[in-house]
């Protein structure tokens, strides 16, 4: 999370203060005629504060503001509540990550005591948005109870204020922070995107909106209907790298890797413009980016590319991100390489690496070693559980079962295996993806359909392979599964169909994978 010392705004609160203004409608602009959008937000603050409030509340419909941006218009006013509720909203970061410290709990509430004081003058309106950020930043055991108490408040303010457009967008976000994760309805989701795509239709220019309902459909089954709030978000906040980057996430769900290539790499020039034209530099600015492009090339087989920016990064001196250090060996089937991949020194990188290392050990046969991994993995569960919660304790839960699944195969055990195997899958179906992973390293229901096959279950793999590629679309392996456990039944046209999709994914790939190759066997020899 991003917080900016104290001491910035209570300066600020200390200059001269103006008299109150009526609403200004002001366009939010940044540097080089780029834009973070136009927000008309209603506020009881000066004149001469209205123009950095609108920039700063832009800024915080693409998460990009910090608190120290709403320093500026207390300097115009130092009655101007609702830049202190800003700062406290700024001091969340992403608030969907789902993790806050206590320093940064602490922040917050110091930022909501100034806007307390401050509110002599405020509107209802104001002292209502105070008070919801006031019960965000109250005593909670966990954080969906404190997303949840938060939205309550929102969706009350909202019923007030009906016709407020930024109030709307706040509600909507703060109904997908109260999401649980596990929950395959996805009820909250879904109110919360009738909310903006009545703000869409309304206030199209307003960038919280489709910035907001993006999040709320940022799963396979709902990812269609954002498809046109990733195409009008990028161009309604156009300084913002976040916004260049949110697209992604609707691409990836979709499986649509090139779409999901370009916007991360825009995301990455906004933020540094000497990567635009860089093939490798413009992969790896920010490592959240680079983790959707290179699973996106290694969909499309595009391994050197990816070793590449690797092999960049480590040239340069920079720490190799765990998450596509683990993508590069299992994407690619080298168990060998995912057996020996380093060891990271914090707590969730390392659930990531351990169980990288366990599961490639398992599947290259060596089931010593997937033992050792596979308990210290399982000794991670409680400290992850107690710094994380429990999304994360049940993620470190699966990867323990599949790799000691797959451990029980090397040791010859098929049934334990695929039993234990199936429980991983089942459990992975339920447990719904977190943005800070935004494409699970591994979707256990393709690990369970390559178990079935090579156990000679070839029928119940590609029943399997069918239903993975539902909640993990256009993936190679699980496309080239389908081949393979279509030609195991004799359901040629099935295989001849999956090949030939195989070879359009990878036709700008590197066509070294032993995949390319059956695929060009298969139909050279069926037409």
């Amino acid at each position: 999370m991003r917080a900016t010392s104290l001491a910035v705004l209570l300066i600020c609160a200390a200059l001269p203060a103006e008299a109150a203004a009526p609403i200004c409608h002001a366009p939010a602009q940044a540097r080089g005629g780029l834009t973070y959008g136009t927000v008309h937000f209603a506020n009881s603050c000066a004149p001469a504060a209205q123009a950095s409030l609108d920039l700063a509340i832009a800024k915080l419909h693409s998460f990009e503001a910090v608190p120290s941006d709403f320093a500026e218009p207390l300097k115009h006013d130092k009655w101007c509540a609702i830049a202190w509720w800003g700062a406290a909203m700024a001091a969340r970061g992403n608030p969907l990550g789902g993790m806050l410290e206590d320093k940064e709990i602490a922040t917050g509430r110091a930022y909501v005591r100034r806007a307390e004081q401050a509110a002599t003058h405020a509107t209802p309106r104001e002292k209502g948005l105070i008070a919801a950020m006031a019960e965000y930043y109250g005593s909670f055991p966990d954080i969906l109870s404190r997303a949840r108490a938060y939205a309550a408040k929102m969706d009350a303010l909202h019923a007030a204020y009906p016709d407020d457009p930024d109030l709307a967008a706040f509600d909507g976000l703060a109904i997908i922070e109260g999401a649980d994760l596990n929950d395959r309805d996805y009820a909250r989701q879904k109110r919360a995107g009738v909310i903006l795509q009545q703000v869409m239709a309304s206030h199209p220019e307003n960038p919280g909106a489709p910035h907001y309902l993006i999040h709320a459909y940022d799963y396979p089954a709902l990812a269609p209907m954002a498809v046109h709030a990733a195409e009008i978000y990028p161009t309604l906040a156009t300084a913002s790298s976040h916004a260049q980057h949110m697209p992604g996430h609707v691409w990836s769900m979709l499986g649509e890797w090139d779409k999901s290539i370009a916007a991360n790499r825009q995301s990455e020039f906004v933020a540094d413009p000497t990567s635009a034209h860089d093939p490798i530099k413009g992969d790896i600015v920010f490592e959240h980016a680079f983790d959707f492009i290179a699973y996106a090339r290694l969909q499309k087989a595009q391994d050197r590319h990816v070793g590449e920016d690797l092999s960049a990064m480590r040239a340069a001196g920079q720490a190799m991100p765990t998450v596509v250090v683990a993508r590069y060996a299992l994407e690619r089937g080298d168990w060998r390489d995912a057996a020996r991949m380093p060891l990271p020194n914090d707590m969730f990188n390392a659930v990531l690496a351990r169980f990288t290392r366990a599961y490639g050990a398992a599947r290259a046969g060596d089931a010593a070693q997937a033992a050792t991994e596979i308990a210290a993995l399982r000794q991670l569960r409680g400290p992850i559980d107690e710094a994380a919660g429990a999304y994360w304790a049940q993620s470190d839960d699966i990867y323990a079962d599949a790799a000691e699944a797959w451990r029980l195969k090397a040791q010859g055990k098929a049934d334990a295996a695929l039993a234990l195997m199936h429980r991983a899958a089942t459990a992975d179906d339920g447990h719904g993806k977190h943005i800070y992973l935004e494409n699970k390293l591994l979707p256990m229901r393709e690990s369970l359909a390559d178990m079935e096959l090579a156990l000679g279950h070839p029928a119940e793999a590609l029943a399997d392979y069918r239903e993975s590629s539902k909640l993990a679309p256009n993936r190679y392996r699980t496309i080239l599964g389908i081949a393979l456990a279509a030609t195991a039944t004799g359901d040629r046209a099935a295989a001849h169909d999956a090949f030939a999709r195989l070879l359009a994914l990878a036709a700008e790939g590197d066509h070294t994978r032993p995949g390319d190759a059956a695929a060009k066997a298969f139909l050279a020899a069926n037409g």
